[in-house]
């Protein structure tokens, strides 16, 4: 499996108009990276589905207060703390974030989404999150947009990092769908201890990516378990990075829109298995098919 993916890295196509920035700031380790900053030439479009816990982590309540902008400038990801159970300081150390980003960047603070994960109940070392943040978006790159390096800088107790690419052609034009996601432990349906960001580079408003990803959602991330436990801090987001010379010219027909949901749907699921795969003292994956259920919502209760 680790060869496999990191075969998968290798093969995925740049997506012109965002830069992928990671950087360690001992949150985990004094080796390993542990923020990640994405950082969208022009505002991106974006849809996310949010974990349905009612303790969620103040990332989440700040995504949630965002939620409805659908425009992204920047992504903030760090692991190794989740920032959860952490109240009104946990909160505010979001804000400051959130904040610092939108200082270096001259963009409005609701274009920018946070994602946290690790361990639960300590506050963000937020002095040191605050001082790489000038660092990091002054670091050159030989390569302005290492996959591998974001899915390892995720990682919390995942054991490989994760993802998937397809590339489909419409309108005699290719586009990229990239995801990368981590999870391995508290897994349940409706998303749990994981995080997931897939981009395209196909133009596609908020809306369109919100009913497409909540489609994807259906048939992936809440289609898993591992443990049966939800967590604080789930979400997926999925962004339609914008450039000028990237307008279509002939708009998308419904075959158009049902064909890159298709291809959608399979690199949700792709990283769906990988998470299940990596599931913490997993030996197995087995999958269950359900056949003369009356529905969706019937199948999906008894396959789970």
């Amino acid at each position: 499996m680790k060869k496999k993916t990191i075969q998968i890295f290798s093969n995925i196509k740049l997506i012109n108009g965002l830069n992928i920035k990671t950087i360690n700031t001992g949150i985990k380790s004094k080796t390993r990276e542990d923020v990640t900053l994405v950082v969208f030439d022009e505002l991106a479009n974006v849809a996310t589905s949010l974990t349905k816990s009612k303790t969620c982590a103040p990332n989440i309540n700040w995504l949630k207060k965002i939620k409805n902008y659908g425009k992204a400038k920047a992504l903030f990801i760090n692991s190794g703390n989740a920032n959860a159970y952490t109240g009104k300081k946990g909160y505010e150390n979001v804000l400051k974030i959130v904040a610092s980003i939108s200082k270096i960047y001259k963009c409005k603070e609701k274009s920018i989404l946070v994602s946290s994960t690790g361990v639960i109940g300590e506050q963000l070392p937020i002095e040191k999150i605050l001082r790489a943040l000038p660092i990091i978006t002054q670091k050159k790159y030989k390569n302005n947009q290492c996959w591998l390096s974001y899915a390892k800088a995720i990682m919390t107790t995942d054991t490989f990092p994760k993802a998937s690419y397809k590339q489909i052609s419409l309108k005699n034009k290719k586009y990229n769908i990239i995801g990368v996601c981590k999870g391995s432990g508290m897994i349940a349906p409706n998303m749990a201890t994981m995080l997931a960001f897939i981009f395209t580079d196909l133009p596609l408003s908020s809306i369109q990516l919100k009913k497409m990803l909540n489609s994807a959602i259906e048939k992936s991330f809440n289609r898993i378990t591992v443990d049966g436990d939800t967590s604080t801090n789930d979400m997926v987001s999925f962004f339609s990075v914008k450039k000028k010379e990237r307008v279509l010219l002939e708009p998308l027909n419904k075959n158009d829109l049902s064909k890159f949901q298709n291809e959608l749907n399979e690199v949700a699921k792709e990283l769906a298995k990988k998470i299940v795969i990596d599931g913490e003292g997993a030996k197995k994956l087995i999958e269950i098919e359900v056949n003369g259920a009356k529905n969706n919502s019937q199948a999906k209760k008894c396959g789970i």
